[in-house]
């Protein structure tokens, strides 16, 4: 006799639900210290990506053993840099919902439209275009 078996994961997945005003827009901004946590992640993200373009021998084991870190954190810190640069901007002038913080930044997805659509935002005008 053969039973199909599927383990259950250990972990879960975990979402944040935002309220929203009638508005639809989120009613409380991002954190001040999520802002700044965020802002240092982005500008190490572009750096080594910026690295790993401009030298050939760079890798992500190398600069993770750099900044003494796991070449994961590394690859997830990296996707930071691919994000929308209205997401990037409306997150650091506080525009954006609280909860939203790096770890759910590096999960986004590449295209920037998914990425509006990830967060359950209605991108700006500008980014509609």
């Amino acid at each position: 006799m053969t039973l199909p078996f599927a383990p259950t994961p250990t972990k879960r997945k975990r979402q944040i639900i935002l309220r929203t005003e009638v508005s639809g827009e989120p009613s409380r901004a991002m954190r001040a210290n999520a802002r700044a946590h965020f802002k240092v992640a982005m500008g190490d993200g572009r750096r080594w990506l910026d690295e790993l373009i401009a030298d050939s021998g760079q890798s992500i084991e190398l600069i993770a053993s750099r900044e003494h870190r796991s070449p994961r954190s590394i690859r997830m810190t990296i996707s930071l840099a691919f994000l929308s640069p209205e997401l990037v901007k409306a997150a650091l002038e506080g525009r954006r919902p609280r909860g939203l913080n790096v770890r759910r930044m590096t999960e986004m997805p590449m295209l920037w439209s998914d990425q509006w659509q990830a967060l359950g935002i209605r991108p700006p005008a500008a980014a509609d275009a």
